[in-house]
């Protein structure tokens, strides 16, 4: 542990209390109390090269993949985080959003209500950097060009090769 966190246990020996930093060894399978697309709480406590190691509801261990950090978070951050996998060695895969149609009508008006703050235009599009689009709106490059392909197919943006511009709608 980088910042010298410590875990109380029972020692079986004496049943006096003892403490440990080697946190891998009190990390439990999971169990059925947890589903995916479940919400959790989370702990950063290592960092691997696949991502942040991450203990779970203070029971059970999880993995943040790089590809769904946008920002890195550290050691012993404290998170809000929803089961991607319930994988069968009894580990979990973790990501930091929701998913699904909620979380798409939030992308969605976060990418509008950036447009009008810009006078209409970003400068980002669906060949931009990773790293550009999470910087402007902490948004996956994957969630970003679904939203984006959801306002121009509702006829809200126009899609050019240096950005996305907002259309003049009608009525607004």
């Amino acid at each position: 542990m980088e910042n010298g966190e410590l875990t109380l246990y029972p020692s079986p020996s004496s049943g006096r209390i003892a403490a440990s930093a080697k946190l891998e060894k009190f990390i439990r399978p999971v169990d059925d109390t947890l589903a995916e697309g479940g919400e959790v709480d989370l702990l950063v406590y290592a960092f691997s090269d696949l991502g942040a190691k991450v203990i779970v509801n203070d029971s059970f261990g999880g993995l943040l993949f790089n590809n769904d950090l946008l920002v890195k978070p550290a050691c012993g951050d404290r998170l809000r985080g929803y089961v991607k996998k319930i994988r069968e060695d009894g580990k979990l895969g973790i990501t930091l959003r929701k998913g699904g149609a909620q979380e798409a009508a939030t992308d969605r008006e976060l990418i509008l209500s950036t447009l009008k703050a810009r006078d209409g235009f970003l400068s980002l599009t669906g060949k931009s950097a990773p790293e550009a689009i999470a910087e402007l709106l902490k948004l996956s490059k994957k969630s970003f060009k679904e939203a984006v392909g959801r306002l121009y197919k509702e006829g809200l943006i126009d899609m050019a090769a240096d950005g996305v511009r907002l259309k003049d709608v009608p009525g607004e």
